[in-house]
């Protein structure tokens, strides 16, 4: 968790089947280990930030350094 690679993504106009646009992937640079989280617009990155990152945390008992 010393470095995280994060994006979004647009896929294009093609909508999942359950109505989302955009992808966040997170991945972590050495265990490349990663995330996706699928969501409905842009404007949520943030909340999905804060959901990866106490999942993340919470699951391996570290702290991320770096985004």
């Amino acid at each position: 968790m010393e470095l995280i690679y994060s994006d979004i993504y647009d896929s294009n106009n093609v909508l999942t089947y359950s109505g989302k646009r955009y992808f966040i992937t997170y991945i972590d640079d050495f265990s490349i280990y990663f995330y996706i989280y699928l969501t409905n617009s842009k404007s949520e990155l943030f909340y999905k930030f804060k959901f990866f990152k106490a999942e993340v945390e919470n699951q391996l008992e570290r702290k991320i350094k770096n985004l």
